[in-house]
């Protein structure tokens, strides 16, 4: 969907763009440039969410809930449905109203269907879509987690700040591909749309990981973690791994920072290491199958 704002109001409201642009004192131009995709400020948003009579900002939200009380449903449904799973998505229900629109908005972009009335979550035939989207829920959970530790300490850094922005932009994209394919079934979700989707997420992920990485090379930010993993392994094993580091963080918190600089590098030198080894590993598989491939052609 990615509703433009500006294109809602003339569709919905039935309000001309140079209308828009008296009631909110600007040039048609300007409106015109919102229209394109040009930044709009805070404020100006306030004054065209109320122009267009928007209870949220995002006006795709407002067409899958219809009414606030509606969206306010949702947002119940989502709490106890995590309650129910003992799932623990604290961020998700302190950022209900950034974090949460955009689940339902990703999986009608996939094909599923939102009924029209936000669901009970006592509803047994709704069982299925229920354990399903807890599922998304959990893995949504673990990857704000695992960029929330792995970014926390570099994000103070101005010119890698926007990277690190649009890398949490994939956020639930990422989780996405931790739905099994039974859960897509349940979801409703579109096969073909969903493949799709996943790589073409990986393949963005992976090239602002990179360039991240430049970034924090060029301005000398020591690199101990591995950042593709988040797209190289599934959600589950990172919520073991974030687990594990649960542990490790706890003995770090009695070292010394020069102490703690230094296990970084001693354990970034290592990852070094295995990744050498592992190239090498590979290239004598390789050799080891042109050699075997030679000597059955003989």
């Amino acid at each position: 969907m990615n509703t433009n704002i500006i294109e809602y109001i003339i569709k919905n409201k039935k309000i001309k763009q140079n209308e828009i642009a008296k009631k909110l004192g600007v040039t048609t131009g300007q409106i015109s440039k919102w229209k394109q995709g040009e930044y709009i400020s805070s404020e100006r948003r306030l004054e065209l969410n109320k122009l267009a009579d928007l209870f949220s900002d995002n006006p795709d939200w407002v067409d899958i809930s219809k009414t606030k009380p509606n969206a306010e449903s949702w947002f119940k449904y989502i709490t106890q449905l995590s309650d129910n799973a003992n799932l623990d998505i604290k961020e998700l229900i302190d950022n209900k109203e950034i974090l949460i629109p955009p689940i339902f908005i990703r999986l009608s972009q996939l094909g599923v269907k939102i009924p029209k009335k936000a669901i009970s979550i006592n509803d047994s035939d709704w069982r299925n879509f229920d354990n399903s989207l807890s599922n998304l829920l959990k893995c949504y959970s673990v990857i704000l987690k695992w960029n929330s530790r792995h970014f926390y300490e570099i994000s103070n850094e101005k010119s890698i700040l926007k990277t690190i922005n649009e890398i949490n932009d994939e956020t639930l994209n990422i989780a996405l591909s931790g739905l099994i394919k039974i859960n897509r079934s349940f979801l409703g979700i579109n096969e073909n749309l969903f493949l799709e989707h996943i790589q073409n997420t990986k393949s963005r992920t992976k090239k602002l990981i990179q360039k991240l990485l430049r970034k924090m090379n060029f301005h000398k930010i020591l690199i101990t973690e591995d950042f593709f993993l988040v797209i190289d392994e599934s959600p589950d094993w990172l919520a073991d791994k974030l687990s594990l580091d649960d542990k490790e963080d706890n003995i770090h918190n009695y070292l010394p920072y020069s102490e703690r600089k230094k296990l970084e590098l001693t354990q970034y030198e290592t990852l070094l290491l295995e990744s050498l080894h592992q190239k090498v590993n590979n290239l004598l598989k390789s050799q080891d199958l042109k050699i075997h491939s030679k000597e059955k052609s003989i």
